[in-house]
């Protein structure tokens, strides 16, 4: 057997408009602000509770912000620019809507207009410190409150595909053995890539290294082993799941850039048995040619659980994507279009075998406990709806205005409980415009796809 086993980002400086709230929308949690009414203008007073409660989960020391806004004095030099992006809603980063109209979602970031007001106010005023300047006690990270087991992928140096799936891009597989010596149940997951510029997605795929392969001419173990090392570098080429014809479990993990520690509601897991291998898929974008040679050693955290109430599955819908199968019949996305759009539809159980349920048999209900939508860089806006077979259509999540490097996965205050006979419709909208050839579906960062990720439980008769 080869082998031991085998963003960040940066505020633009500058004020935006006339600094006055130019979108609408209420969050469940808008009383944090108090302005004192012996002051003209709001002071670091008024706004430090918002900073606090909103920002501080990312602007502290080793969050994912590029400043920290503990301070006053760390504060006001990015007062312009924290200014321009809560008037435009891009900060804090949380794209989905949130003002009831389409469902309501846990540990909402979604700023107020009346917060809102209170910042822009408070810039326009100068920043004044006011009479109380103290420091601000930060927010807890957005990671994982325990980590009960680790793994670090190699150091690898991706090499671009050139093929016709991935042209600038590598997919590649690690396994992780035995994460684990009992059965368990994955509660929350965290990624940190090591290296941020090249790292584009993380999946993590239990595998049960004794049952059969997909073709049945051997076992998952024996597959992996063929290909580990097989082109002369550490793990496998994986474009689709754990590569080969490795049968996975279920999906544990998947992350993209922006998400930060993942946490499932209580009571909800995924199901790692004692002898599985998490395969680890790592997307590497070498589109930005100043990234070919560069390295990457990613992180993998996971949180356990002894029991859980429902056994969770993750399923990765996207028939967008999938049209690629059908070369030269795929759906593609004409160039010029400022808004052109495609919408999918599937039946519970097509989610189901999407999410690696192999028995339907007696699943009487599907509950969606929170969703993650991903496209690529020239998407603009997303919408899920729910279909009901009884009674009127939901709005499951909608997203006005996609950013590729803040992709959360977002979970519901009430779970939403579907009837097997209900369906789920996904809408995806890009833009085009700077495009001169049509855009295919497909793996590579200057493809597209239109996927709504979704965390389930089944009820059974």
């Amino acid at each position: 057997m080869r082998s031991a086993w085998l963003m960040a980002f940066l505020f633009a400086c500058g004020k935006g408009g006339d600094g006055k709230v130019a979108n609408s929308g209420d969050s469940a949690d808008s009383d944090t602000t108090s302005i004192d009414s012996g002051q003209e203008g709001p002071t670091w007073r008024d706004v430090a509770p918002i900073f606090e409660a909103r920002c501080t989960t990312c602007h502290q020391d080793e969050g994912i912000g590029t400043f920290g806004m503990k301070t006053y004095a760390g504060t006001i030099p990015w007062a312009d620019a924290i200014q321009e992006h809560v008037i435009a809603r891009t900060m804090p980063p949380w794209l989905v809507t949130d003002d009831g109209t389409c469902q309501e979602f846990a540990d909402s970031q979604t700023l107020s207009d009346e917060e809102i007001q209170t910042i822009s106010d408070w810039v326009d005023a100068g920043t004044p410190e006011g009479a109380d300047g103290a420091d601000l006690t930060p927010a807890p990270l957005r990671q994982l409150d325990r980590r009960d087991a680790t793994f670090q992928t190699p150091v690898f140096v991706p090499e671009s595909e050139g093929s016709l799936y991935a042209m600038t891009d590598e997919y590649r597989c690690f396994a992780w053995e035995n994460p684990t010596d009992e059965d368990v149940f994955i509660s929350g997951f965290e990624v940190v890539p090591g290296n941020g510029a090249i790292v584009r997605h993380v999946l993590g795929l239990p595998v049960d290294p004794l049952a059969a392969n997909r073709s049945g001419s051997s076992t998952n173990a024996q597959e992996m082993v063929s290909m580990e090392g097989a082109d002369g570098r550490v793990g496998w080429d994986c474009l689709v799941g754990a590569g080969g014809q490795v049968v996975e479990r279920t999906i544990a993990v998947t992350w993209a850039p922006g998400q930060g520690g993942v946490a499932f509601p209580e009571g909800i897991g995924v199901r790692l048995e004692a002898g599985d291998v998490m395969v680890i898929q790592v997307h590497y974008d070498l589109s930005d040619p100043q990234n070919v040679g560069a390295s990457d050693s990613t992180e993998v955290h996971l949180k356990f659980e002894d029991q859980v109430d429902a056994e969770a599955l993750i399923s990765l819908p996207d028939p967008f994507l999938e049209s690629i199968y059908d070369f030269p019949d795929n759906a593609s996305l004409p160039p010029g279009e400022e808004a052109t759009s495609f919408t999918w539809e599937l039946s519970m159980t097509e989610l189901l075998i999407r999410a690696r349920l192999s028995d339907l048999a007696g699943v009487e209900s599907v509950t969606v406990h929170g969703v993650a939508p991903h496209m690529k860089a020239l998407g603009t806006e997303m919408e899920l709806t729910f279909i009901r077979d009884v009674g009127a259509d939901e709005c499951g999540a909608e997203v006005l205005a996609w950013d590729l490097n803040w992709q959360l996965v977002y979970f519901y205050e009430t779970p939403v409980t579907l009837t097997m006979d209900d369906r789920v419709k996904v809408t995806c909208t890009w833009d085009t415009s700077d495009q001169d050839d049509e855009t295919l579906p497909g793996w590579s960062t200057s493809d597209e796809m239109c996927l709504m990720a979704m965390v389930l439980t089944t009820e059974s008769i």
